[in-house]
């Protein structure tokens, strides 16, 4: 019976010894192709981070973030859970048809109320100095609003119209654009990505016919575009997260416009001729072949020689929409405030603005601590 428990316990210790050994021998990661961030490197020691609770959080999340195989340990994980009937691994939802959700809890009341305020009284300070830009603001429901009956059942989800709804009412209705309808009605096509959380090419012109229709312009019809589908192998952050190797990618379909329209885009240490990137199409993060990605600053220049510049807030949702935006201006700028630290105001006044336009997926505008931070520089 000792020997018993001894071969046992040997057998256990023998197993963790072995673990540690090849974590210790496993070069550092910096970068995970699968997961598409960066990875928490060893942290360094210091009185003030020991006794601030600080390196023990990071030194935790560079042990799970650099475990040996992290990446399949992940993938048995989720099989697991999926074996045993749970809706979800801790950060997506297993839904419909091979659709993947974003695990979302409740929004921080606080956090969206402070954005919300802030993109209100930029609004209000924008069309005091300039009465005639015209200013919009557009929240864009993710996935888990348009198709809810592909959620599993019972699955908690933040209510999205309720946001979209606190927003109009702080900025008004004649700002606020809601394409939530815009969307739903045009639900029979794909109009976000299985295994990404971003929106398909499909959902942003469906956002772009809303738009258009909000400021009074004639959108480009749908027999005004060609369709390409420039990759059929993409597994966007929402496969990373599931770890279900399984499910089959998806494609990325762009809209080439009929009539030519040359465009090109530039940002500090780079640009695009043209409007996509397609070194990204080779790469695990394929959702940047829209416009390189996102940068801080970034400036496209159209064929359209009308003299009228965009203002364009945004977050990655943007990026697939502004191939849309593009048949109305000569210039549009690009802002992303998670990255961009100068003041939005002073560059507003330097590059002429004749038109504005926020725009956020709602989850990540309620979730993002920049909003607020760069509306009010």
């Amino acid at each position: 019976m000792k020997i018993r428990a001894f071969l046992v316990c040997g057998s256990f210790l023998a197993m963790l010894g072995a673990g540690a050994a090849v974590n210790l021998l496993t070069p550092d990661r910096t970068f995970s192709e699968t997961e598409n961030r960066y990875l928490q490197q060893l942290p360094s020691i210091s009185a003030k981070e020991v006794f601030s609770g600080g390196f023990s959080s990071d030194f935790e999340t560079y042990i799970n973030d650099q475990f040996w195989n992290r990446d399949g340990w992940t993938g048995l994980k989720t099989l697991t859970e999926l074996a045993l009937l749970k809706k979800d691994n801790g950060r997506v939802y297993f839904g419909r048809d091979g659709c993947l959700f974003e695990k979302t809890e409740a929004y921080d009341q606080k956090l969206l109320d402070r954005n919300i305020e802030a993109v209100k009284n930029f609004i209000r300070r924008t069309e005091s100095s300039y009465p005639s830009l015209r200013c919009a603001v557009m929240l864009i429901p993710t996935a888990s609003e348009i198709y809810p009956e592909k959620l599993p059942p019972y699955a908690p989800v933040p209510d999205q119209r309720n946001v979209i709804g606190k927003i109009e009412k702080a900025a008004g209705k004649e700002t606020v654009i809601d394409p939530t309808d815009e969307l739903a009605a045009r639900k029979d096509k794909q109009l976000y990505y299985r295994t990404d959380h971003h929106w398909t090419s499909d959902g942003a012109y469906a956002a772009y016919i809303a738009w258009s229709e909000h400021m009074g312009l004639t959108p480009v019809p749908p027999d005004g575009w060609l369709d390409k589908t420039v990759s059929d192998n993409f597994r966007g952050t929402l496969y990373s997260k599931a770890g279900l190797r399984s499910l089959p990618p998806d494609s990325i379909k762009i809209y080439i416009p009929t009539e030519s329209n040359p465009c090109t885009v530039s940002w500090e240490g780079g640009g695009l001729d043209g409007l996509y990137d397609p070194s990204y199409l080779k790469k695990k993060d394929k959702y940047s072949y829209f416009i390189g990605g996102n940068h801080p600053l970034a400036a496209v220049t159209t064929g359209i020689k009308n003299g009228k510049t965009l203002l364009l807030i945004k977050d990655s949702y943007a990026n697939s929409m502004v191939p849309f935006l593009a048949e109305h201006y000569e210039k549009i700028i690009l802002v992303d405030p998670r990255y961009y630290k100068k003041s939005i105001s002073e560059l507003l006044e330097a590059e002429k603005t004749d038109d504005l336009l926020i725009l956020y997926n709602v989850t990540g505008f309620a979730e993002d601590k920049s909003v607020a931070a760069g509306l009010t520089q």
